[in-house]
C-alpha cells in the first residue's frame, strides 16, 4: 500500500506541475498579446473632428492624442527660417502650464527642411538647416520639458532609387538624436489599383528600413504618419479615399513590420487635414464597393473599427 500511495502522490505532483506550467504559459501568452496591443497606438489630432469623432476617440483605448505645430506657426512670415517667438505663442496655447505633458509633432517644410534633403552634410546650406532645426527642438523641449517631440517627415520619404540620396548615411543623426520620436511619412503615393500591392509593400518596407536605421541606432521609437487618401500629388487618383480593406492592410503591414533588430513601430499618426482642405480634396473612389460617408469622423470610426476587428 505504501508503494501505491507514493506512486499516487508522485502522479498528483506531476499533474499539478503540468497544470501550473500550462497556466503559466497561458498567462504569458495573454500578457504578450496585451503588451503588443498596449505598445501600439493610433495618434490622432483630436481637435479636427466633430463631436462624434471626439466621442469615438475618448472611448477607444487604442487612440491617443497628438498635437501639431505647423509651418505657418513656425515660419509665419515665410522667410525660410525658424521663428522661436511664434512657436512660443502656440506652445502657450496648446500647453498653458510649464509642466504640461503631451506628444507634439513639429511640421516644417520650408527652405531649411528642403536644404536638409538637397544638400550633403558639411555644406553651408546643410549646416544652417541642422542648426536651425536643432535649435527649434531644443527650444521646445526646454520651454515645455515634459513634451515628447518629433519632426514630421524625417528621414525623408522616397519612392524611386534615385531619391535615396536625400538621406545618405547618417546625415540626420545629430538632429534626430535630440527628438523623442521619429515621425516618417508613409502616405500612399499610388493606390494598389495603380501600381499593385507588391509595389506598395516594397515602398513601405524600404521607408521603414530607413526610419529604423536611425531609430535602432539612436534608440528612438518610430511612429509613421499615414493617411486614408491617395496623396494629392497623384494626378490620376490624388484625393481618392482608400478602401477599407486596403486601409486595414496598410495599417497591418506597418504595425507588424520588424526592423533588422526585431523592433516594431510604436504606433502611427492618423493624419487629418483641416476641415476646409478635407472638403476640397477628399473624394469617393469609383471602384469601391462600400460607399463611405465623406465625413472625417465617420471615416475614422469606420476604418479604425475595421482594423480593430481584423
Amino acid at each position: 500500500m505504501n508503494i501505491f500511495k507514493t506512486i499516487n502522490l508522485r502522479v498528483r505532483k506531476i499533474r499539478n506541475i503540468r497544470i501550473i506550467f500550462l497556466l503559466g504559459l497561458t498567462m504569458f501568452n495573454f500578457s504578450a498579446q496585451g503588451q503588443g496591443k498596449d505598445s501600439f497606438h493610433i495618434y490622432v489630432l483630436e481637435k479636427r473632428y466633430d463631436e462624434n469623432g471626439e466621442h469615438f476617440i475618448k472611448n477607444n483605448g487604442l487612440l491617443k492624442k497628438i498635437d501639431l505645430i505647423g509651418g505657418y506657426m513656425i515660419d509665419p512670415k515665410e522667410r525660410g527660417l525658424i521663428d522661436l517667438e511664434s512657436i512660443k505663442i502656440y506652445l502657450n496655447k496648446l500647453y498653458p502650464q510649464a509642466d504640461d505633458e503631451g506628444v507634439l509633432c513639429l511640421n516644417i517644410e520650408n527652405r531649411l527642411y528642403n536644404n536638409l534633403k538637397k544638400h550633403d552634410s558639411g555644406t553651408k546650406e546643410f549646416n544652417e538647416a541642422i542648426l536651425g532645426l536643432s535649435k527649434m527642438v531644443e527650444y521646445v523641449k526646454g520651454y515645455r520639458p515634459n513634451l515628447k517631440v518629433g519632426i514630421y517627415g524625417l528621414p525623408f520619404r522616397f519612392y524611386y532609387p534615385s531619391q535615396k540620396t536625400w538621406d545618405k548615411g547618417a546625415k540626420l543623426d545629430s538632429l534626430l538624436s535630440k527628438t523623442d520620436y521619429i515621425f516618417p511619412s508613409l502616405y500612399v503615393l499610388y493606390p494598389d489599383k495603380q501600381k499593385g500591392i507588391e509595389a506598395n509593400n516594397k515602398y513601405w518596407k524600404e521607408n521603414l528600413d530607413s526610419a529604423f536605421d536611425y531609430a535602432d541606432r539612436l534608440k528612438k521609437p518610430v511612429i509613421p504618419f499615414i493617411w486614408y487618401i491617395v496623396t494629392i500629388g497623384n494626378k490620376k487618383f490624388g484625393g481618392e479615399l482608400l478602401g477599407q480593406n486596403e486601409m486595414v492592410r496598410y495599417l497591418n503591414f506597418i504595425k507588424e513590420y520588424k526592423s533588422k533588430n526585431y523592433n516594431t513601430v510604436k504606433g502611427v499618426v492618423w493624419w487629418e487635414s483641416s476641415k476646409n482642405i478635407f472638403v476640397e480634396n477628399v473624394k469617393q473612389a469609383s471602384h469601391l464597393k462600400e460607399n463611405i460617408e465623406l465625413n472625417s469622423s465617420k471615416i475614422l470610426s469606420t476604418y479604425i473599427g475595421s482594423f480593430i476587428r481584423d
